[in-house]
């Protein structure tokens, strides 16, 4: 479609795309992000009357079969975080990970004034391309944690460089403003888990400590309310409903007792 003109994109050129050799090596999460950057703005220049070509209704996009995440087991997440690793910031922010369930982003995004006594207050999230931003779905949310790990992220704070206070991020980067890049945390992930000799490191991702949060705090509390409120997850609509009236005090208080029974033990006499 190089060098068309808004009038004269067509339908078939939405539709090429998915028979462009390059582009069927693609995920297809990816490829439909690709044709909605272009039907996106189709329809809004359809609209207002500078094409009058429809090149967005009715496009079938690729089917998204979201392949089972490799999570550890808890005697191995146990086993990792008693090792040294080469990199004790990425082994605090992977605690984290775990303890809390937050994304990548929400750690990396963390400041000083998100640490609270007993919670932290999850306020953004960080990309690359956007900096700081709000958080996925758009609501701030609370998460409980634990004294320990607390105190380990003040002390991971009180490092940073760059003198902007509360505003200053705990992962800090080398330029003020910003934090480390999360993408170092994976390879120390990695690293650690290869050291010792888990099967297939390259498999484990950062999200997968979510997934693990997740799963394990699931086998504790019933209430799905309780768990999406503290994760932030929003995606039925029903238990967005009723999570809107949950009693908030109580959520924190049982989520905090879930970690505490489930996650605590790894971290203890590990992270300093």
């Amino acid at each position: 479609m190089e060098n068309e003109t808004i009038g004269s994109v067509t339908r078939e050129h939405v539709e090429s795309i998915f028979d462009n050799d390059e582009v069927r090596k693609l995920a297809s999460k990816t490829i439909n992000s690709i044709v909605s950057a272009l039907t996106l703005p189709m329809k809004w220049a359809y609209y207002k009357k500078q094409t009058q070509n429809n090149c967005f209704d009715g496009i079938i996009k690729c089917s998204q079969i979201s392949k089972k995440r490799d999570i550890l087991t808890m005697e191995q997440a146990a086993a990792l975080f008693k090792l040294d690793w080469e990199n004790d910031s990425a082994k605090l922010s992977c605690a984290i990970a775990l303890y809390t369930g937050l994304r990548q982003g929400e750690v990396a995004a963390l400041r000083l004034e998100d640490i609270g006594v007993d919670r932290l207050y999850i306020k953004h999230s960080w990309s690359k391309y956007d900096g700081l931003k709000c958080c996925k779905n758009g609501e701030e949310r609370e998460v409980p944690i634990a004294p320990m790990l607390r105190d380990a992220l003040l002390s991971q704070a009180s490092f940073n460089p760059h003198g902007e206070g509360l505003k200053g991020f705990v992962f800090f980067g080398l330029l003020p403003g910003q934090p480390t890049d999360p993408k170092n945390w994976l390879k120390y992930l990695r690293r650690a888990l290869a050291s010792m000799n888990y099967s297939s490191p390259e498999k484990i991702t950062y999200h997968s400590f979510r997934h693990l949060y997740v799963s394990r705090v699931s086998d504790v509390i019933s209430d799905k309310r309780m768990i999406m409120a503290v994760s932030g997850h929003k995606t039925e609509t029903m238990l967005n409903h009723y999570a809107s009236h949950l009693e908030e005090k109580n959520a924190m208080e049982k989520m905090q007792a879930a970690a505490q029974n489930v996650f605590l033990p790894i971290f203890e006499e590990t992270i300093a």
